[in-house]
């Protein structure tokens, strides 16, 4: 078979097994990887050079080329190669996989490329506006991968925002309430006051503000600025800024103001000095 596809292991966990053609390949992939910001025309050489000789096999290296593309702001050629490694793994789903119950886990390595289009696919959703498709492929990789290793619920979160999903994001929050993140603390603060539910959304603002006092900080601000002075890039790896910083505080107002700001009791929660 040329493309990958799902078979149960020992464990009774499904693990995606890969062609072998692909095998001679993985260094240099890996290596492209290494090079997609630094010499990105040189990057895409290799996958290139990689999907030549493995086709449909190596989603992994079709997807970080339509990856690298949309970095380049080539999104009609980059999407169209996630859209394909998309079909690729979706096609890899056996017909009695049953969502829900059946797992595709990131602790086994091999599944790793699978779930990583997986979520490309949904981001790229995401960044279209096309929240309530992208709600279902979120759902998917939270279903299969429970764990959540890929960091899924905050994009489920911001997505449920967009839907005005608020019992929903309740629900999530129960799911992972063990997440001690601004992203969950404020958001379950942010859909009880939406559901109305004032007191409980003021308790939950008191834990939220003191578990991270700067982004309500960064909320009371007259005028916003990124402070960069605080951390160097080098501590910023994809977006995700330093646990309780003022630039994390920053990020978070600046993706979410609009869902505080849209019914006018921002102003009220500011000078209950809650927020």
């Amino acid at each position: 078979m040329n493309q990958p596809f799902l078979q149960k292991d020992l464990g009774e966990h499904w693990r995606t097994v890969n062609p072998e053609v692909i095998e001679p390949y993985e260094e240099q992939f890996w290596d492209a990887v290494d090079l997609m910001d630094q010499a990105p025309a040189k990057a895409e050489r290799i996958f290139k050079k990689i999907i030549r000789a493995c086709g449909d096999a190596h989603m992994d290296a079709i997807l970080h080329l339509g990856l690298l593309f949309n970095d380049r702001n080539k999104s009609i050629e980059g999407n169209a190669l996630i859209i394909k490694a998309w079909h690729i793994a979706k096609e890899a789903l056996p017909a009695d996989f049953i969502i829900g119950y059946d797992q595709i886990l990131w602790s086994h390595m091999d599944n790793r490329p699978l779930l990583r289009v997986f979520q490309a696919y949904a981001v790229e959703l995401f960044k279209a506006k096309d929240y309530e498709r992208a709600e279902g492929a979120l759902d998917f990789l939270l279903r299969v991968n429970p764990a959540d290793n890929q960091g899924i619920r905050y994009l489920m979160l911001e997505c449920l925002l967009w839907r005005e999903e608020y019992l929903k994001i309740l629900k999530l929050e129960e799911e992972y309430e063990g997440d001690y993140s601004a992203d969950f603390l404020y958001g379950k603060a942010l859909a009880l006051l939406q559901l109305d539910k004032t007191e409980e959304a003021i308790s939950q603002l008191a834990i939220a503000k003191s578990a991270f006092p700067h982004v309500a900080a960064e909320f009371a601000k007259a005028v916003h600025e990124f402070p960069f002075d605080e951390f160097e890039q080098s501590y910023i790896f994809e977006g995700v800024f330093p646990l309780g910083s003022k630039q994390e505080a920053f990020h978070y107002w600046s993706k979410t103001r609009k869902f505080w700001e849209k019914d006018g009791r921002l102003e009220t929660l500011l000078k209950m000095n809650v927020l």
